[in-house]
């Protein structure tokens, strides 16, 4: 996000999905408004770091749905088994990552900041649960890597029983991951839409309008 701590088209909805409902995590809704706020935010922060290179806007979008399916879920997982987190590593992440962002005006800071917030409070919440797990497995220290993939993994079979929408315009696959899906069922906004959400040639992404990328 949210890349490495700093890191919308129009179709109805889907069944059970209120109007301008970009995805439902169970009984969490994520609105389009906070998809192409965080998204904009993270392409002109993209766009302000030139080593990074261009990439399709479309790839920002999805990438932004799936960071905020994953706060999600993580978020849930690790409240509804009562797990506790380091508040010290968090007021830590977040006052970093607020240094990253002090020049953004005041809106599009609050916005990030709370995204990335509610991202790194999930994070360190599955990261307790994993350790907690592969202690009980007979593991003294587990690393942090391990502890995180080890708590992803609890968090991915209890998603499973979870109701994932994700609306039609952010291409979603089988996954339940926007950009997963063949791109048939998304609008076209411009006849470069369907392909750049599969492009990833920089010369590809060069030809693109100013608009349909960042960077």
């Amino acid at each position: 996000m949210l890349t490495g701590g700093v890191a919308l088209l129009t179709l109805s909805g889907c069944a059970g999905m209120h109007p301008g409902t970009a995805v439902k995590v169970g009984d969490t809704s994520i609105s389009r408004d906070q998809v192409d706020t965080i998204s904009r935010i993270q392409c002109d922060l993209a766009s302000g770091q030139q080593q990074q290179g261009s990439q399709p806007r479309s790839k920002m979008v999805q990438a932004t749905v799936n960071i905020l399916i994953e706060s999600a879920i993580d978020n849930m997982y690790g409240d509804s088994v009562g797990a506790s987190y380091d508040r010290a590593a968090l007021h830590t992440q977040v006052e970093q990552f607020k240094s990253g962002v002090a020049k953004l005006p005041s809106q599009d800071r609050d916005a990030i900041i709370k995204a990335f917030t509610d991202y790194a409070r999930g994070r360190l919440l599955i990261q307790g649960i994993g350790e907690q797990k592969l202690k009980e497995q007979g593991q003294q220290k587990p690393g942090v890597d391990e502890a995180v993939n080890e708590g992803s993994q609890l968090a991915g079979r209890w998603a499973k029983k979870l109701d994932i929408q994700i609306d039609p315009r952010y291409n979603p696959g089988k996954s339940n991951q926007a950009g997963g899906g063949d791109g048939s069922i998304s609008k076209s906004v411009s006849k470069y839409s369907r392909s750049a959400a599969s492009a990833s040639s920089p010369t590809f992404v060069t030809t693109l309008p100013t608009g349909l990328r960042c960077g």
